[in-house]
């Protein structure tokens, strides 16, 4: 017999978890942003490309998009933030994982990066983290099997770390929700691998059966086909989450809306303003000509990058 009360139990904890771990990233977003010392650091570490071999209107053409869809997830979160309003959460993942990513592109494609489908990108923006070029504080990203898994770059003490509470002025607390938040997503991105039917092909028992269960050295092999596992990926988890997996979670009543708005609102800015800086740092004030009439909030981060530039 089906049991509604444990299942309205789970979307209500899934709901509190997400949200907590959206909180979380948005206080670290912010924490982050502050930090002009880290950006104008990172800034002196890039290296300019000759802006005749960039193609101009492609980037302009990718920008635009990212920056309409983060201006409908902000005029979301500025006019749908009451609880009947929770229909819109199916679709603010999405918004979020393709603004970051179509500005993702742009960036890549100004700098001679070649990568364009979203497994690519996503592989290349942790590799990019990885080596420690990302801005310092945002270079976090997951690897290894599901036994000896590491999440990098964050340090903290996880000993008293309750999912299910958040306690927002702590920035211990505030790194375990997004070091889970990574963990968890490798898992799920380990178990997605492991169901490929060409991935069980490769785990039989002596019969030829596939196995069930599988050794810690297996899982490795698993892991070794799995990129690292970084700030876009998580965007992709909750991107298919909420559109085909999880919708019960994000319609529960006691779903903190608004709050879960503005954390997304502040993770894309941040993401974006990496993004934006490396464009700048190759083609300059033409970034700002193509923002400045319709885009208030990404004049404002064009504004940022040309002090933190006039400032090294």
């Amino acid at each position: 017999m089906l049991n509604i009360t444990a299942m309205d139990s789970r979307d209500k904890n899934a709901a509190t978890v997400t949200v907590n771990q959206f909180k979380a990233l948005g206080r670290y977003a912010n924490y982050c942003l502050e930090d002009e010392e880290m950006f104008r650091n990172y800034i002196i570490s890039l290296k300019k490309r000759d802006v005749n071999k960039i193609n101009l209107p492609k980037i302009k053409s990718l920008l635009t998009n990212s920056w309409n869809t983060e201006k409908l997830i902000r005029y979301t979160s500025d006019n749908f933030n009451n609880h009947s309003d929770g229909f819109v959460t199916q679709w603010i993942f999405p918004q979020a994982y393709y603004s970051v990513f179509n500005s993702t592109l742009a960036f890549f494609k100004v700098v001679g990066h070649d990568e364009y489908s979203h497994v690519e990108v996503r592989k290349k923006l942790a590799d990019i983290a990885s080596k420690g070029k990302y801005p310092n504080k945002l270079c976090i990203w997951g690897d290894g099997a599901k036994e000896g898994m590491k999440v990098h770059g964050l340090e903290c003490d996880k000993s008293n770390f309750q999912p299910l509470s958040l306690l927002c002025d702590d920035m211990n607390d505030i790194q375990c929700h997004i070091h889970s938040f990574v963990k968890t997503t490798r898992e799920i991105f380990l178990s997605e691998k492991r169901d490929d039917i060409n991935i069980k092909k490769l785990f039989k028992n002596k019969n030829g059966t596939p196995k069930t269960r599988l050794t810690p050295s297996e899982w490795q092999t698993i892991s070794d086909k799995v990129p690292k596992t970084s700030w876009l990926c998580l965007l992709y988890r909750k991107r298919i989450k909420a559109n085909y997996q999880d919708i019960d979670t994000f319609l529960n009543i006691d779903f903190e809306l608004s709050t879960l708005l503005i954390s997304i609102v502040d993770l894309v800015n941040i993401l974006n303003l990496v993004n934006e800086i490396n464009i700048y740092n190759s083609i300059g004030d033409r970034l700002r000509e193509w923002s400045v009439d319709r885009f208030d909030f990404a004049n404002e981060r064009i504004d940022k990058i040309s002090d933190l530039f006039k400032s090294n």
